[in-house]
């Protein structure tokens, strides 16, 4: 006999618990509802008091938070822990909806980097939570800025490699300033 329709054991499905937003419209809803809950939209006005409106004839309005977003009020809001977010992500279906609510998380946050001189924890979160990182180049070049010019260790003699290994050994292990200049 086949199990009812509902039964965890019923034909089709495929195991483990439900999930909490079963499409995708559901979650984007609640997503919504959290921004909506934290922020408010002001319409932007000139020197007169009257609303500036865009090149297509909208009122532009700057949104101002409540509370500032972050990815842990979202799941707060949503009544998930951020296991079950990042879960979430990897649904194909749901990828989109969640990385347009972490992206205004971002934004605020990249935005604040400019609002603030207290930035250290934005920093941190930025690197942490949305894959930031400080990027340092580094430039050789030879004398005068012109190209590092490197010689083939083949055209020295055995006895200059075997005086050659001897001065960097000898500059590593007590810190000696060596000039490696040929005596010819």
């Amino acid at each position: 006999m086949a199990a009812a329709i509902g039964n965890k054991y019923a034909v089709g499905n495929e195991g483990g618990r439900p999930l909490k937003f079963p499409t995708v419209e559901s979650l984007e809803t609640k997503i919504n509802r959290y921004f909506n809950s934290i922020s408010f939209d002001e319409p932007v006005k000139d020197e007169m008091g009257e609303p500036i409106y865009d090149r297509d004839g909208m009122p532009i309005v700057k949104v101002s938070y409540i509370s500032p977003p972050s990815v842990l009020g979202m799941c707060l809001f949503l009544d998930i822990d951020r296991a079950r977010l990042l879960e979430y992500e990897q649904k194909e279906e749901f990828r989109n909806a969640i990385k347009r609510a972490k992206a205004k998380v971002e934004q605020y946050l990249a935005d604040q980097l400019n609002r603030t001189t207290q930035v250290a924890g934005i920093i941190f979160n930025l690197k942490n939570n949305f894959g930031w990182k400080d990027v340092q180049t580094v430039e050789q070049t030879g004398p005068n800025g012109g190209p590092l010019l490197i010689q083939a260790v083949s055209a020295y003699s055995d006895e200059d490699l075997r005086l050659m290994a001897e001065i960097m050994e000898r500059a590593q292990i007590q810190g000696e300033v060596v000039d490696i200049e040929s005596k010819d």
